[in-house]
């Protein structure tokens, strides 16, 4: 199965557990594919730095390396504009590219 995690779900999953938790976990233990794009790991690196700025977490950014070494990287080539939100794009976009479902 490949997926594209929303930084709700990365977010959700660092810092406060649940099923979020077990998504990334089962990523790490390869036992699902994540496929991200460069951008989107920007976005998981700036947000958890946020987070963290916050002081809403006990962690460091290192935190990601594991289950950034484990995603599928690629590189975008289709281009939406669907969301709402037009940072959301990039993870339809992902989506459709690593055929994820």
């Amino acid at each position: 199965m490949r997926i594209v995690i929303d930084t709700n779900v990365l977010i959700s999953g660092v810092f406060f557990g649940g099923f979020p938790r077990k998504i990334l976990s089962a990523v790490v233990g390869q036992k699902i594919t994540a496929c991200a794009t460069a951008e989107i790991i920007n976005e998981y690196e700036d947000i958890v730095q946020e987070m963290i700025n916050r002081k809403q977490g006990h962690i460091n950014r290192t935190i990601l390396s594991p289950l950034i070494k484990a995603m599928e990287i690629i590189e975008p080539v289709t281009h939406v504009e669907i969301c709402r939100d037009p940072d959301d794009n990039k993870f339809l976009e992902c989506a459709k590219d690593s055929h994820a479902l």
